[in-house]
């Protein structure tokens, strides 16, 4: 400090003002050392940090750098471009991009992208890694496994069934497991396979390279973004999506109708916004349960909504900004067991169709609504 050594100019030379001087001298000096040391200490950290290949995050200057030093950069990207359309890997900030950089120079697994068995498996984990980084994958409650060495059907919550043929020491329990998801042959069957398959061991089913994800269940994981990536249709076999009670935020897009495969569909307690399209459920015949509530969705419900859901079991529209009356087609989808629409601004009496012609109905939810008349008690079937 110039202040401090000015000081010392002004002192004499008397012994005591020279021992005055040499303590400061030596204070200053500790002081000094001290700061550098702890400045050196600072730097090694974060060098240490920039060099680090995080299984969760890589910092976006190190990708910046290592931009097409893997012979697996194009072809992957050329792969990627037809899924994402070009435009979306001109940021090197997109999640697409981030995607491919990861896949291309970090992933442990180092899928050759010219081969063509390999293909499937390296658009799974691209579209699992699209999915990360779109919603702040970082930061998710619950992560292990996600952007490892680990196949991809290892991955924390994501579920898969095999489609490998069978090998001849599959033991009987495992064969039973193949037979009852259809996969007792070389061909895979997404009708005969059950919702859940969390309880198929890897030592019955393996982790072979034809395992096909059916299932994310990512519920209350702190999942934030806006919307979920569109690449997820590349999953055609998923069987139940379950992103519920997270921080999503935009629209439902019409892209939903595309897993025709779909058995459960779970977006409610989140911040979707705007009109319910109507196309988003067309040709999910196979869905039995749409859970939307605790949105904030608008407009009306109409018949076109819900026509293709012919196997719905459980409808789930309660607590957002809907209007307009009671969708007259629920009186024919005999499925039906569960329906929550309270909490909306629908208007008007609940329709005739709904009396005596939902055999399963177990629960009708219409509370907080501007809805007038009475409540039929022919609207249970078994109501006495």
């Amino acid at each position: 400090d110039g202040k401090v050594f000015d000081d010392l100019s002004s002192i004499g030379d008397t012994p005591s003002d020279i021992r005055t001087i040499y303590s400061r001298r030596q204070m200053v000096k500790f002081v000094c050392k001290w700061i550098l040391l702890a400045f050196l200490l600072f730097s090694v950290m974060l060098y240490s940090k920039a060099q680090s290949t995080s299984q969760y995050s890589l910092s976006m200057p190190r990708w910046a750098l290592l931009r097409g030093r893997s012979n697996r950069f194009q072809p992957m990207k050329d792969m990627f471009i037809e899924i994402s359309g070009k435009d979306s890997f001109l940021d090197t900030n997109s999640p697409q991009y981030r995607a491919l950089v990861y896949l291309a120079e970090h992933d442990p697994l180092k899928l050759n992208p010219n081969d063509p068995i390999l293909s499937k498996q390296i658009i799974q984990r691209y579209v699992l890694s699209v999915l990360y980084f779109s919603t702040n994958g970082p930061s998710w409650k619950h992560r292990v496994y996600w952007l490892t060495g680990q196949h991809e059907c290892g991955w924390q919550y994501v579920i898969c069934s095999d489609v490998q043929e069978e090998s001849n020491n599959t033991t009987d329990a495992g064969k039973n497991k193949r037979q009852k998801v259809g996969l007792a042959g070389d061909k895979f069957n997404p009708e005969n396979m059950d919702d859940d398959f969390s309880d198929f061991a890897d030592s019955d089913l393996g982790l072979g390279k034809g395992r096909i994800i059916t299932g994310l269940k990512l519920f209350d994981n702190g999942l934030a973004g806006d919307n979920l990536p569109p690449e997820l249709v590349e999953l055609k076999y998923l069987h139940i999506l379950d992103v519920g009670s997270n921080s999503l935020v935009g629209t439902i897009n019409s892209y939903f109708s595309q897993f025709t495969h779909m058995r459960e569909l779970y977006l409610n307690r989140n911040g979707f916004h705007g009109k319910i399209d109507a196309n988003m459920t067309k040709g999910l015949t196979k869905l039995k349960v749409l859970s939307l509530g605790h949105n904030f969705l608008t407009g009306k419900v109409d018949d076109q909504f819900l026509r293709d859901l012919t196997s719905l079991e459980n409808l789930s529209l309660e607590y957002n900004q809907l209007s307009g009356i009671i969708p007259t087609i629920l009186g024919s989808m005999k499925a039906l067991q569960h329906i929550r629409l309270g909490g909306n601004n629908l208007r008007g009496k609940i329709p005739l169709s709904l009396e005596n012609n939902l055999p399963n109905l177990q629960r009708l939810w219409l509370q907080e609504n501007k809805l007038t008349g009475t409540i039929p008690s022919s609207i249970f079937c078994d109501a006495s």
